[in-house]
This record gives C-alpha cells, sequence and structure tokens, in this order.
C-alpha cells in the first residue's frame, strides 16, 4: 500500500476564521463546551480596519470581510456600522444620556427620559401624557399627544387583561407616524409598550412580559 501526500495551500483571511470556527465546534463537540444550533459562534479575533462580520454565499460560518463605506476615513474598533441596502457607513457617537433606537426605520441616538411619573391603571379610554405610565385594560383607545422630541410614554396590560384576546390602541394625535407606519397601532400581545418622539413620529419599543 502506498500513500502521497499534498502540500497545503496557503489559508487566507476568510479560510483563517473559517478554520477557527470550524475548530472551535470540534471542542464544543469533543464534550468541552455544550452548545445549541442557533448558537451565534464568533471567530476569536478582530478582523481589523475596513472589515466586518458577514456571511458569504454558500457559506455557513461568519467571517470578517473588507466593506465598502460611504465616509472617507477608516472604521476602527468599537465603531458602529449601518447598512444603508449598499454601503457601510460609522454611526457617529451619541451624547450623554443617549441610547440607540429606531427613528423612521433607522437606527438612531435618541435621549432617554427618566423622569417617568408612577404607575396609573386606566380601565377606560383615555388621553396619554408625556412621562405617563400606564397599565390599563383591554380594548381600550390611548390617545396620543402630538408627538415632541422628549415624549416617553410606557403602557402595558393591567394584571388579569389579555391583549391577545382583546387588544387596545395607540390613536395617532394627527397624520404622524407609530412605528413607521401612517396609522393608529394596534397592541395585541401582553407586553410593555414604550412609546418615543423624534419629534415628528411615533417609534414603540415592545417588551414581552409572559403574564395575562
Amino acid at each position: 500500500m502506498s500513500f502521497s501526500f499534498i502540500k497545503p495551500l496557503p489559508l487566507n483571511n476568510n479560510q483563517r476564521n473559517a478554520k477557527e470556527i470550524a475548530d472551535a465546534i470540534t471542542e464544543l463537540r469533543d464534550g468541552l463546551t455544550t452548545f445549541n444550533p442557533d448558537d451565534l459562534i464568533l471567530p476569536s479575533k478582530v478582523g481589523g480596519a475596513n472589515k466586518a462580520l458577514s456571511l458569504n454565499a454558500g457559506e455557513t460560518a461568519l467571517v470578517y470581510n473588507t466593506v465598502a463605506r460611504t465616509d472617507a476615513s477608516s472604521f476602527i474598533s468599537q465603531d458602529i456600522l449601518v447598512h444603508d441596502g449598499s454601503l457601510f457607513t460609522r454611526l457617529g457617537k451619541g451624547a450623554e444620556g443617549q441610547l440607540l433606537g429606531v427613528t423612521s426605520g433607522n437606527l438612531a441616538y435618541r435621549t432617554v427620559a427618566t423622569d417617568l411619573t408612577d404607575w396609573e391603571i386606566k380601565t377606560s379610554n383615555f388621553n396619554a401624557t408625556d412621562k405617563g405610565q400606564y397599565s390599563i385594560n383591554t380594548g381600550l383607545n390611548v390617545q396620543l399627544p402630538p408627538p415632541t422630541a422628549t415624549i416617553n410614554i410606557v403602557v402595558k396590560p393591567a394584571i388579569g387583561q389579555d391583549f391577545t384576546v382583546t387588544p387596545s390602541t395607540l390613536v395617532r394625535a394627527g397624520s404622524e407616524k407609530i412605528a413607521n407606519d401612517a396609522a393608529s397601532y394596534t397592541m395585541d400581545i401582553n407586553a410593555e409598550y414604550k412609546i418615543t418622539s423624534n419629534g415628528t413620529d411615533y417609534d414603540v419599543s415592545v417588551t414581552p412580559i409572559g403574564r395575562v
């Protein structure tokens, strides 16, 4: 019996990253660590300037690829990249007291108010006010005020109320959009609904609460 040996070709960066991931998976499968099918496994090294994690066509491992960019400067470590459908661009730093959020479908920094009022229980239709927190019955209309940049309102179903059976509605004040839709907003899952505004439209952040 005879054997022949083929000298392996040098690996490019993407192949090395893919090999690291494959080796990590092998270690996991050997019992060093347990993992779930939907776990995300990342390369162990950073990708360098102008690199972003991406999934190449036909591949199953995330790799670092050079990305086209809309600004002239290089991307650096800890940059937040936003994709506009064809190119990546850097999202600048936010101000103190701001968090990342979605405004009219775009990722942006938003000022988050912290001076919310105490929770109020509502059993009939009502007008919401800025900084209000409301625990409400099902089937209610919650009238929103005209949007301003500081608005912060929270709405959730009261204990024993089930929005999945009988939804409640956020009613817009005029022609503004709610969650990027030019219509009133139906609250049809049991969740805490955080309503904020950029001064023109409303955004709704939904956090399921898992109880009735």
